[in-house]
């Protein structure tokens, strides 16, 4: 009987130490040890989507927004009733990882996969997740090659479960964002297309794994099965809506630097994977399909959404140097995807999560340490008995209440245009609207939905008001369809001021009479685009527009692939000045006030009190761009009502 040879024991030191740092990348990237507190932000949906799981509102039916469940995975926010969810699902991110980058770091490959799992917290949470898919990609294709080809990883009692667990964590990817369910599904689909030949069986027990995970996630965050089905179809008009509504633009280099960078991935690698077969063929498919995906979530968005687009083209040249090939080709694609990922990240003043502080040596390579130093930070104040982060938490509620104190209000109270940050400092009852955060009711559905809340059995008794619209949009499509209600249902009972906000928030409560409003059809007709519309001379009434505005096949081609331009409404005045606001087409099919022009809370009370008192425009002109016209419907449908409110 032959021998065992015995294995080296600076080799197994070696496979140890690289292990070890596979493990610190993964950990400090997906477990929060240094979780972030709530503040006045615009992003307070992080603290709303927190207090929804932990009041057990159901998520898609009570409460329709982009992310799920487990959203503090993403936003890394503290909340008492999350942590512990927060903490477990990041250790089965972090335990896929490393399951994931052991089995294809095998000999040399140990420094690429160390390296990859090292580089990860440098990168922003979007990128950080949709390296998941890709690291499932890169492991089922190195397992579904055949036995003799040198990059072939053999199924073994570590790697068969390793793809497992990997499996298992991108189940949970859809309920900590929604819109990465494409992601994960055509991932898994991939997988199971690869495995088949390969291993039935293990490709039916990942399948079965995929598909039963999911909704055992939703459960174990207290979400009725019920409801699951729902919690995806809510995302269809979020998604639709998406490009039309945010779309910003940004320089036109970090475009055709992305794009460049693919194709030259692309052109670095295309043979060897189809030289593979069927499993190459379908790698690259489902790489493809990834860095679309990140391409739509950093360029649509064009702000530092593009750090995810620059995450994910670091990841893909990482993950070159995993596909088991030799030459030179896998390190010149890590070294442009690491030139791209720079180029783009320090274009936003510092590199991803943490900025380049100092000029010395020493002061920048501490802050290239920071995100380690941080959770290890965490971890010892998570240890050392002195109940964080609950107590920080604690704290940054107190300095919430400080900087906008509410008033004491009897009976359930939601807050517009952002989501409870305030109330919940407060220690008020929040009632939520569907759509949370204003800004992303845009689409005719997200607008009814949050309307017909107002007038249903769970309608808030009282709301606090303020205007705060993004991206120069006109002020009254934000809850336009809402308005009338709101004017209507509920009176007057003061003023407060918060934070953050342009003008002082107006505090109204729900009447025990509701009040009524008439809309009394005035005109109708279609009109041409970036042409002037006269509106009529009509001091003290208000006039209420629905318009329809279409974009030509060409424009939702476009959508589809990227985005559409933006569309602006241009107010004209009696004295000659002009307003421009950018319009968002979804929004306005539900109606909105569009004369007088309202911009501040108390100009919103002053339609139902003295509309003659705001300013008045005597036309407006609608339209996109000069050069992107082809992408719209030349003429839109309009229909202009006088609305009569009671007085408030």
């Amino acid at each position: 009987m032959t021998p065992t040879p015995a294995r080296d024991p600076s080799n197994l030191i070696l496979s140890a130490i690289f292990a070890f740092l596979i493990c610190c990348g993964s950990v400090v990237s997906f477990v929060v040890l240094a979780p972030c507190f709530p503040a006045i932000t615009l992003e307070s949906w992080e603290l709303g989507i927190n207090v929804a799981v932990a009041t057990h509102l159901v998520i898609g039916r009570d409460i329709l927004f982009t992310f799920g469940p487990y959203a503090a995975l993403y936003s890394t926010q503290y909340h008492p009733a999350t942590d512990a969810v927060m903490l477990g699902g990041g250790m089965l991110l972090a335990t896929a990882f490393v399951a994931g980058l052991c089995c294809l770091g095998r000999g040399k490959a140990r420094v690429a996969a160390a390296g990859f799992a090292l580089f990860l917290p440098f990168e922003v949470k979007d990128a950080q997740f949709l390296c998941l898919p890709m690291l499932t990609l890169l492991l089922a294709y190195r397992i579904a090659l055949p036995a003799g080809h040198p990059a072939n990883i053999p199924l073994s009692r570590f790697t068969g479960p390793a793809l497992l667990v990997v499996v298992l964590a991108l189940a949970l990817l859809p309920l900590i964002k929604g819109t990465f369910a494409v992601a994960s599904v055509l991932t898994m689909g991939i997988v199971i297309i690869l495995l088949v030949r390969r291993s039935p069986g293990l490709a039916a027990g990942g399948l079965f794994l995929f598909a039963a995970a999911l909704p055992a996630f939703w459960c174990l965050a207290q979400q009725p099965l019920a409801a699951l089905p729902g919690y995806f179809i809510a995302q269809l008009p979020i998604i639709s809506g998406y490009s039309d509504a945010v779309s910003g633009a940004g320089p036109l280099w970090q475009i055709l630097l992305f794009v460049t960078f693919c194709l030259f991935l692309g052109q670095l690698h295309i043979r060897y994977l189809v030289a593979t077969g069927y499993a190459g063929k379908w790698l690259l498919a489902g790489l493809t399909i990834l860095l679309f995906l990140s391409f739509k979530e950093g360029f649509v968005r064009q702000d530092q959404h593009a750090l995810a687009a620059a995450g994910m083209a670091a990841g893909a040249g990482w993950a070159g140097l995993l596909l088991g090939r030799g030459g030179s080709a896998p390190r010149l694609g890590l070294e442009a995807a690491l030139a791209c990922w720079l180029l783009i990240d320090l274009s936003y003043a510092g590199l991803a999560n943490v900025p380049l502080t100092g000029t010395t040596t020493a002061a920048k390579a501490a802050s290239l340490a920071e995100p380690y130093m941080t959770a290890a930070r965490g971890l010892a104040m998570r240890l050392d008995g002195t109940n964080y982060p609950a107590n920080a938490y604690a704290s940054s509620l107190l300095s919430i209440r400080t900087q906008s104190p509410l008033p004491a209000l009897a009976g359930p109270t939601d807050m517009y245009p952002n989501a409870p940050t305030d109330l919940v400092a407060a220690g008020l009852v929040w009632d939520p609207r569907p759509v949370l955060q204003s800004y992303s009711a845009y689409t005719p559905a997200l607008e009814r939905l949050d309307a017909a809340h107002l007038v249903g059995a769970a309608a808030p008794v009282n709301i606090i008001f303020a205007m705060q619209p993004i991206d120069g949009r006109l002020p009254a499509l934000e809850d336009g369809a809402s308005w009338p209600i709101l004017l209507s249902r509920y009176r007057l009972t003061g003023y407060v001021h918060l934070a953050g906000y342009d003008s002082d928030a107006a505090i109204l409560r729900r009447c025990a009479v509701p009040g009524t409003f008439a809309l009394q059809p005035f005109s109708m007709g279609r009109f041409a685009l970036g042409t002037a519309i006269s509106l009529p001379h009509a001091p003290g009434t208000v006039l209420w527009a629905n318009v329809d505005v279409q974009a030509t096949p060409a424009g939702k081609l476009l959508a589809l692939f990227f985005k559409l331009p933006p569309l602006y409404i241009t107010y004209q005045f009696s004295d000659g000045t002009r307003l421009r606001y950018r319009y968002v087409a979804g929004m306005g099919v539900t109606g909105f006030v569009i004369a007088p022009l309202v911009n501040s809370s108390s100009g919103f009370i002053a339609l139902a009190q003295s509309p003659a008192s705001l300013p008045r425009p005597v036309a407006f002109t609608l339209g996109p761009a000069s050069a992107t016209t082809w992408l719209w419907h030349a003429r839109f449908h309009m229909r202009l009502s006088v609305l009569t409110l009671p007085a408030n």
